[in-house]
């Protein structure tokens, strides 16, 4: 079940361009699964997992709040199976992943196989595209780009366990989304 560290955005507009590729075969992102990868950290045991938890409580982030997006494309190159959205390097944005990264890798040896592109999927299909459709979809892409926000904002960053489609936030870390009173 892997755990990883990410950063929530829940915007509609996104997710109204992604039904755009529903034609295609690819499944739009749920608003509030919208996310940016901030560091795969892999598949930690339940005693590391708890570890990198308690590791991570203690620190306070200093994050964007708004990040810049810069244009969409199709990944990973050799499969296409995601619909993404490219969001402009940010140096804040790479100081937080390596900082994120110091502490994780206290407890645990990552396991992040791609280096870090900061993007957010926000459609997905199981298996690559059919080769005879792919330029539709590379051409829905560019009509669909004309329509992409400039900017997201994130609302929080959590350290997730994903397993089948199932994500259940175990740690979040920052968050501008206000809490239930009890």
């Amino acid at each position: 079940m892997p755990l990883y560290i990410a950063m929530f955005f829940e915007d509609s507009r996104l997710f109204n361009i992604a039904k755009k590729f529903e034609a295609y075969g690819y499944r739009a992102v749920e608003p509030s699964r919208q996310h940016l990868t901030l560091l795969f950290v892999g598949d930690p045991d339940s005693v590391h997992e708890h570890r990198i938890v308690e590791e991570l409580r203690c620190l306070r982030l200093d994050p964007p709040l708004v990040l810049e997006l810069e244009g969409m494309g199709l990944l990973p190159q050799h499969k296409l199976t995601n619909v993404v959205v490219f969001v402009k390097p940010d140096t804040r944005l790479f100081k937080l992943r390596r900082v994120l990264e110091e502490h994780v890798s206290k407890h645990f040896t990552l396991s992040d196989r791609y280096p870090f592109s900061p993007h957010i999927t926000i459609a997905r299909r199981p298996r690559a595209p059919p080769s005879e459709v792919v330029p539709s979809v590379e051409e829905c892409l560019r009509k669909t780009e004309r329509e992409l926000p400039r900017t997201v904002m994130v609302k929080k960053i959590s350290v997730v366990r994903s397993w089948r489609g199932v994500y259940r936030s175990l740690l979040d870390l920052f968050s501008l989304v206000s809490s239930p009173q009890l």
